[in-house]
């Protein structure tokens, strides 16, 4: 392996190398709070590798991970989404009842996992960076052992995760016998060889279980069944890793099949339908939610289909506006789980608990109501343009199905979400006791970039 290839993989050997390092000295009497800020120092180490490749050319390692700008976009946002995590998580780390060197080893390994999703250019690569950061979530998800309600959500993710990775290896199998490749540039080199032609029908049912296991992570309908129990029954801050960095690492390899594979039958349609049925089924569930963290369960749904919207309508218009999207909807549910932490703590996630906070505590009522505002697509927020340029985008290229699908799921989204609102500043508080003070300015300056990056962007 050449120089330039080792630093290439820096990004991810940093992590999976201070990881072990950190379980070792578990074993020492080293506090929780020292494994906390090494935990830091390799995601810092890893960011600062990633950034000191920025414009160079694409490395391809082993026809296995690449390199490119697409990677490199990606693996950024895991690491920042992985940086809120572990602020969030702080205090579990540190607390001496707990195992912080686990949490602290998990955190890494699963992080290099979705970062060699993200980087994946052979569906072997694929499937096993999808297997190290599910595992790592299963035991991250019930890492409380005295929840019994993350016990139990652990269980439920990982019955329906392990059914999620037979259907995408069976698809892998299908396309393997049909293709003779599992390499990506390979795989679409054989779409379009005029000499040994492939069957359409085994290429397609192929791709359809492999869809389905992605569809499976990214929770889109039908196979959204796991979300809102995982969702709730999760620690808030693996919550917040679910919603963000395990689907950014599967929207990125998702979108490098699709163009890879573009020359090949088309099955957009397909996914076509699905997108819709996640923007409305998602959408109409939640209008029923009283507990904050299921009704952004149920939002996550269609917040992923709409990001697939213009990933159906393709072109260079289409990869720009499901990749703003997806770092808008990022940005803006990282805050809201911020926020739903340092106001209410852990299980304090029902709707009523935040009645009249306004009174109580009008800046984080405030910088609640951004938040909704934001994933409600309200002007002057980034949700707002992050929508407007899927619409401008399925307008412009004809697709006014989906066009109509955007704006009905945007109705029905603004109704849920300014019910929120209408909770924080219209409705009389329960108990006028304070909600719990968070001492963290590390934390609360973190909150606080992500809100001005909603409004800035």
């Amino acid at each position: 392996m050449s120089l330039s290839e080792l630093h290439s993989l820096l990004p991810l050997l940093i992590p999976a190398g201070m990881s072990l390092i950190i379980l070792l000295l578990g074993a020492t009497p080293m506090k929780s709070v020292w494994l906390f800020r090494l935990t830091l120092l390799a995601l810092a180490g890893g960011a600062i590798a990633l950034y000191s490749q920025t414009g160079g050319a694409p490395h391809t390692i082993g026809q296995f991970v690449v390199f490119d700008s697409l990677s490199r976009l990606f693996c950024g946002l895991l690491y920042g989404a992985t940086f809120f995590v572990l602020l969030f998580a702080r205090q579990t780390i540190i607390d001496e009842n707990e195992p912080g060197e686990i949490f602290c080893t998990i955190l890494l390994l699963a992080l290099t996992g979705m970062a060699v999703v993200a980087t994946a250019t052979h569906l072997a690569a694929f499937f096993l960076g999808l297997e190290i950061y599910t595992v790592g979530l299963y035991i991250l998800i019930g890492y409380r052992r005295n929840r019994s309600i993350g016990l139990e959500a652990a269980v439920k993710y990982f019955i329906l995760g392990a059914i999620s990775s037979g259907f995408i290896l069976f698809g892998i199998a299908l396309l393997y016998l049909e293709l003779g490749q599992l390499e990506l540039t390979a795989l679409a080199t054989r779409l379009v060889d005029p000499v040994y032609p492939i069957n359409p029908t085994m290429w397609l049912t192929g791709t359809a279980f492999l869809f389905v296991g992605v569809g499976f992570k990214l929770s889109l309908a039908p196979f959204h069944m796991w979300a809102p129990d995982v969702y709730q029954g999760a620690p808030t801050p693996i919550t917040t890793w679910i919603a963000t960095g395990s689907k950014t690492a599967v929207v990125a390899f998702l979108l490098r099949y699709l163009s890879l594979s573009a020359n090949g039958p088309n099955f957009l349609h397909i996914v076509e339908i699905i997108v819709i049925a996640s923007l409305l089924i998602g959408n109409l569930l939640a209008l029923y939610q009283n507990n904050l963290k299921r009704l952004l369960a149920y939002s996550s749904i269609a917040h992923l289909g709409y990001t697939l919207v213009p990933v159906c309508i393709g072109g260079t218009a289409g990869w720009a506006a499901a990749i703003f999207y997806l770092i808008t909807y990022i940005i803006t549910v990282t805050a809201a789980f911020g926020l739903l932490l340092i106001t209410g703590g852990e299980d304090a996630n029902d709707l009523d608990h935040y009645r009249g906070l306004a009174e109580r505590a009008p800046g984080r009522a405030a910088a609640l109501a951004l938040t909704f505002f934001s994933l409600a697509g309200i002007p002057l927020t980034a949700g707002f343009i992050g929508k407007w340029s899927i619409f401008q985008v399925a307008l412009n290229g004809g697709h006014y199905l989906l066009a109509g699908a955007v704006i009905l799921g945007a109705s029905l989204g603004a109704f849920y979400y300014l019910r929120v609102v209408a909770q924080l500043y219209f409705r009389e508080p329960e108990s006028s006791d304070a909600p719990p003070a968070f001492t963290s300015p590390l934390l609360l300056g973190a909150i606080g970039l992500v809100l001005i990056a909603i409004v800035a962007i």
